[in-house]
């Protein structure tokens, strides 16, 4: 998938979230929250499997340990962002839909999972290249 058709399947995921909810909040549908953020769990669904295939196609030579670690890292890194997304979103669907008594604190609990992993990848990253 290029970078043009990736931009455009987001940019039009986005889009038809957006109007899910929009159509959600006003009452307009009375859909289930998880048929609301279908959109989303295609997207995630989408950049897993691309996550996936180049995890299995290797793209640089790992003759050299640290390239290797480089790019280990890389995709742990955007495969713990799509799994802390994903489980996010079911778990607001379960608040709003089901759960009610859950409270947010822990709705939110992958998200901040999400930020702080993405807070140390970045750092240990510059780390790693002022190294070289």
């Amino acid at each position: 998938m290029s970078v043009i058709h990736r931009s455009l399947f987001t940019l039009l995921s986005g889009a038809l979230f957006v109007v899910l909810i929009a159509l959600k909040v006003d009452n307009k549908s009375e859909w289930n929250w998880f048929v609301v953020m279908a959109p989303m769990y295609v997207l995630d669904v989408v950049m897993t499997a691309m996550v996936a295939m180049k995890w299995l196609r290797p793209s640089q030579s790992y003759s050299n340990p640290m390239s290797w670690r480089r790019g280990l890292s890389k995709r742990l890194y955007c495969l713990t962002i799509v799994l802390c997304k994903l489980s996010f979103q079911v778990m607001s669907c379960l608040r709003l839909q089901y759960i009610t008594h859950l409270p947010l604190y822990i709705t939110f609990i992958p998200l901040w999972l999400a930020l702080i992993s993405s807070l140390t990848f970045f750092v240990t990253k510059r780390r790693l290249y002022n190294m070289i």
